[in-house]
């Protein structure tokens, strides 16, 4: 250490170095060296001006001896910020996971309700092309999900459902929003509320629902009466959100391609709350439930 000092540079008055804190030109709390252990009466070069270097280290006594904090301005800027993006983030992110809830229990719904189908098959040896109207035959649309769905809740009447809106119940007809599918007064549907929460709507007097041979599911096969009137009885929904609010029909996100019965040409829907909603029209025909419109049909393609 004493390599640092010049020889012979005796410092004259000693008690000019006590001013400065009683020889200690270091503190510890500085992480310095200590001069107690060295002679007081030298003093390095560059240290000549002992009364600045003296302001210094009080100046940094005091600075190091404060509890440094954040003020209160700064703590208010910080959270504006964060609620400022909050505010961005999170509509978008609820969305984004009520779409991806809503594609799962949809392509959940359509597989437990073929499953059926092909059990009656297997068990009883009729599809729904081979239904007939009335509930008293036993080969009707009915007895497939009743004798081969499990823990489901069958509902005689859709018009008796309730929807809680805010404080109050309204019926949940009214609360239906499926512009693509001409469908009978709810008095006139029957409904299956599944264990998974979904609810399949059905019209009433539904049957014969077959696709001919040779013909595709399109929007002519669907509204031709000739191939099978299955605009007319075979069409349904499913509302995988149960009787929960928005019951709005999923579509297609760009404004040119309308909402229709039209599953051979499948349109883009956006994964977001306006379009990627919670019902999905479907068909019923032959051994099969599938989607309907062109907007369930590409939800149910692109769900993985």
């Amino acid at each position: 250490m004493d390599s640092l000092f010049r020889k012979g540079e005796i410092y004259e008055n000693q008690t000019k170095i006590r001013k400065t804190g009683g020889g200690n030109l270091f503190q510890p709390k500085l992480g310095a060296f200590y001069l107690s252990h060295l002679k007081r009466n030298v003093i390095p070069d560059s240290f000549r001006n002992l009364s600045v270097l003296d302001s210094d280290f009080r100046q940094n006594d005091k600075m190091y001896g404060k509890v440094l904090a954040f003020t209160l301005a700064e703590v208010l800027i910080t959270l504006g910020i964060i609620g400022v993006v909050a505010a961005m983030t999170i509509p978008t992110l609820m969305a984004n996971i009520n779409g991806l809830k809503f594609r799962n229990q949809f392509k959940k719904s359509i597989s437990t309700l073929n499953q059926a189908v092909r059990m009656n098959i297997a068990n009883y040896d009729f599809d729904f092309s081979s239904t007939h109207n009335g509930i008293t035959d036993s080969m009707n649309f009915y007895n497939i999900f009743n004798n081969n769905l499990s823990g489901y809740t069958y509902i005689p009447h859709l018009s008796d459902l309730k929807v809680k809106s805010g404080s109050k119940e309204i019926p949940y007809e009214s609360s239906f929003e499926a512009n693509s599918l001409d469908l009978p007064a709810f008095q006139y549907m029957v409904g299956y509320l599944l264990s998974d929460g979904s609810l399949v709507g059905i019209i009433d007097d539904n049957h014969s629902c077959e696709l001919p041979i040779g013909k595709v599911l399109n929007e002519d096969s669907i509204n031709n009466y000739d191939s099978g009137h299955l605009a007319e009885f075979c069409l349904g929904f499913i509302d995988v959100n149960g009787t929960a609010l928005p019951n709005k029909e999923v579509s297609c996100s760009d404004p040119k391609d309308e909402t229709k019965l039209a599953p051979d040409k499948p349109c883009v829907v956006k994964n977001d709350s306006k379009h990627m909603t919670d019902i999905f029209p479907i068909i019923f025909h032959d051994g099969t439930v599938e989607p309907v419109t062109n907007a369930a049909k590409y939800v149910l393609e692109t769900t993985k």
